[in-house]
């Protein structure tokens, strides 16, 4: 299988140090960015072009939120977050408006947990890129 770009989007220091190396253990997960700000990581989602969001809720030190980046692009998001209680509306109407697939789990870092639900997520991307590709031709005019 070849690997799914991922871009991260985390604003503590540490936590993302850790989830990047443990993302980087998965083989078929490529790291294609990650940030601890907004606007750093809006700019390097249009350069890199990842499959998937992987994008904290809550940004200390930010006007903005997880959801309201995950507003601006037509990408699958995984949530991962400590207070996802709070964002629930939130995340419900993501989920409810868009068609790309959008989960959310809990802020704890287990390599193994997360390995698992990239297992079971990533097939949900797939099936949506399908759809994305789709192209209908317009239906030209026939010649009397």
């Amino acid at each position: 299988m070849k690997p799914i770009k991922v871009a991260v989007l985390e604003d503590e220091k540490i936590f993302l140090t850790e989830l990047v190396r443990g993302l980087r253990t998965i083989e078929f997960v490529s790291v294609v960015a990650y940030e601890q700000t907004s606007e750093n990581f809006i700019k390097k989602v249009r350069e890199t072009h990842p499959e998937i969001l992987l994008l904290d809720i809550y940004l200390k030190d930010e006007s903005t939120t997880g959801i309201n980046v995950a507003e601006l692009f037509n990408l699958p998001v995984l949530f991962l977050s400590s207070q996802r209680k709070d964002f629930l509306d939130g995340i419900d109407s993501l989920k409810f408006k868009n068609e790309f697939p959008v989960e959310e789990i809990g802020k704890t870092f287990d390599p193994i947990k997360l390995n698992a639900i990239f297992k079971t997520f990533i097939p949900r991307v797939r099936e949506f890129q399908k759809g994305q590709k789709v192209k209908v031709k317009p239906i030209g005019r026939a010649h009397v």
